[in-house]
């Protein structure tokens, strides 16, 4: 469902499986979460073998595909860092809180267009 030339972005990354997955068949991705959390997404790279660049904010996989880092708080969104439109958005148990459903909706507008794919 991903592949290479594609943008695609994790929602609320933590581990960042999706992420992990997606740059290991070489496809670039930007992972998203609580600012506070990004520190576990960093950990999670750098234990499956993943260098930081020395831009920062960046990840390289050992595929080659490129990682960014990118704090988004659905409450109070700063899309500064992130240039949507993406391609495929991911995301995986985001949605166990009900009372951030309408804040997700909000932040999904406003990262896709028409033809966007979102995988929850």
């Amino acid at each position: 469902c991903v592949s290479k030339g594609q943008r695609v972005l994790e929602l609320r990354a933590g581990l960042a499986l999706p992420c992990l997955a997606a740059a290991s068949l070489g496809v670039d991705v930007t992972c998203t979460d609580l600012s506070s959390c990004l520190p576990v997404t960093e950990l999670s790279f750098g234990a499956n073998g993943y260098s930081m660049s020395a831009e920062a904010s960046m990840w390289h996989a050992p595929s080659g595909a490129r990682l960014q880092v990118a704090a988004l708080d659905w409450l109070r969104p700063d899309y500064a860092a992130l240039r949507p439109p993406y391609d495929v958005i991911l995301g995986a148990d985001i949605t166990i809180y009900d009372r951030l459903h309408t804040a997700l909706l909000q932040v999904l507008l406003h990262l896709t267009a028409p033809g966007s794919v979102v995988l929850f």
